[in-house]
């Protein structure tokens, strides 16, 4: 009975899983510069997903594709994918609305994470971002429906000691 040959899943940097494939079609995309000792891997043989850098069986197609982009050919290297700075930006003036209880800000940062959401979802935005979308539309709207019931009540406090604010 003869053995399987280990097969590969990768994520892309485009966040899209690929595979199962073999060892060979792994070594073509690391010469052809689609993944990189940071691309995150998963090997049948091994139940955890690692980085293909940690894998021994691809460490001298990894230095040899390094050896080759330091030359002229670097620059054609994709970058690393960039932040989703729609969806952090959301997400960091809905929590400074809750911790400054400025209620102005919520509104922003819950339209801002919403459109980053959009996006994302949409495929026209990295897909990074997406939990600090959803982190930005959750806390910006807690903090509206917090002021507007504070805002609703308020009057009541302040006109009439003697009247229940909440019920009985």
């Amino acid at each position: 009975m003869s053995e399987r040959p280990v097969q590969y899943r990768l994520i892309g940097s485009d966040g899209i899983e690929y595979g199962p494939t073999s060892a060979a079609d792994v070594r073509t995309w690391i010469s052809e510069g689609r993944a990189s000792a940071k691309t995150m891997v998963h090997a049948s043989d091994n139940p955890a997903w690692r980085k293909l850098g940690e894998l021994p069986e691809f460490a001298e197609d990894i230095a040899r594709r390094a050896a080759n982009a330091s030359g002229p050919a670097a620059a054609q290297a994709a970058p690393e994918p960039e932040q989703n700075k729609t969806a952090r930006m959301g997400f960091v003036i809905s929590v400074v609305s809750l911790l400054c209880c400025c209620a102005p800000l919520a509104p922003v940062g819950l339209i801002m994470s919403v459109i980053a959401l959009v996006r994302i979802n949409n495929g026209k935005d990295l897909k990074e971002g997406h939990r600090f979308a959803l982190a930005g539309i959750i806390i910006g709207l807690v903090v509206i429906i917090i002021n507007l019931v504070f805002w609703h009540y308020l009057p009541e406090l302040l006109t009439d000691g003697s009247k229940r604010v909440f019920g009985s």
